[in-house]
């Protein structure tokens, strides 16, 4: 299991990190993985996923937006957030969960080096792999601490934090996309008043 269970968080990395490190940090809480590994397992995938993103704004940006007129709309107003505060978007946009790939897509637009992207990014990833991996692992701790037979459970209690993890980011997901589309149409409208 162990094996294919870092092959698993691997790949739950690169379509859901914060589920991946909670219920791999919680597995390893149980002595199934070992927290190192999770957490370089799922930092790699992090990575990856974040400079393709990133190397797709930077050399194919416009190109590959002419076919994602949605992703499109989100990338023009997330561009000025970019303006306005860069240092900080750098290093947490990871914790903007919904709208980190029109980010990471608007950072590879953008006229900031890939050195600079890089160093940012990688603090903030291992922010953000910190955050998580603490939540999965403390989770672990409190549900020891307080169940006396959770050696029958913990599997069942690991699919609980998985459904629960996908549930809540999901929902998170949705606002942060709605929002981001409100604020996409009141410019859009804003733009036809002026004219």
């Amino acid at each position: 299991m162990e094996h294919w269970g870092y092959i698993a968080i691997f790949f739950a990395s690169l379509m859901e990190g914060e589920t991946a490190l909670i219920t791999g940090s919680f597995m390893a809480h149980r002595g199934y993985f070992v927290l190192p590994k999770v957490i370089m397992v799922s930092l790699a995938a992090t990575l990856i996923i974040d400079w393709s993103y990133f190397v797709i704004g930077r050399k194919h940006g416009r190109k590959f937006l002419q076919t994602r007129p949605r992703l499109e709309a989100k990338l023009n107003h997330v561009t000025t957030w970019i303006e306005k505060y860069p240092v900080l978007l750098m290093i947490f946009y990871r914790f903007l969960y919904g709208i980190r790939i029109p980010l990471t897509i608007a950072f590879g637009l953008s006229t900031y080096s890939a050195l600079r992207f890089g160093m940012l990014s990688f603090v903030g990833i291992l922010l953000w792999v910190g955050c998580y991996v603490f939540v999965g692992y403390f989770f672990g701790a409190i549900i020891e601490a307080n169940l006396t037979m959770i050696k029958h459970y913990e599997l069942a209690v690991a699919g609980i934090i998985l459904l629960t993890s996908l549930g809540v980011f999901y929902f998170v997901k949705k606002r942060n996309l709605k929002k981001l589309d409100e604020v996409g149409s009141a410019d859009g409208v804003q733009k036809t008043d002026e004219n």
